[in-house]
């Protein structure tokens, strides 16, 4: 979900990337031809970030780090520019925490009608091993 929402801005700003623009400067990594904002990357990143900070604190701080460093290098080995990775990341984010917010409820309720299912209540009881 979040990369196919940057598909769109990025196509709609269409800025080029670093050594499109500065054709002498160090790559360290294959040139492609799509745009540089926001970094498909850096999005990708920032979503699994955010997914992960929702389910676990310790998880999505670990996942944060990563995502940072992971965005870090982006700029480093020539592929895009700070703003890219930045934008990236927020833009990631957003998505999941925009994501979550609709689904929460449905989701919620779709769980609490499941559990009242009486095969739900037979997989999910204690076998009579465990007592």
């Amino acid at each position: 979900m979040a990369v196919g929402a940057n598909q769109p801005v990025a196509a709609l700003v269409a800025e080029a990337r670093p050594y499109a623009t500065h054709p002498s400067v160090l790559v360290l990594v294959d040139r492609s031809t799509d745009w540089s904002f926001p970094s498909d990357h850096s999005v990708m990143a920032g979503a699994a970030a955010m997914g992960l900070l929702l389910v676990s604190r310790r998880l999505g701080a670990v996942a944060a780090v990563a995502a940072v460093l992971m965005a870090a290098v982006r700029v480093y080995v020539g592929a895009h520019y700070p703003l890219d990775v930045v934008a990236g990341l927020a833009l990631g984010a957003v998505v999941v925490v925009v994501g979550w917010l609709l689904v929460r409820r449905p989701l919620t309720c779709l769980v609490h009608r499941g559990r009242a299912l009486p095969v739900v209540d037979r997989v999910l009881a204690p076998s009579a091993l465990e007592a």
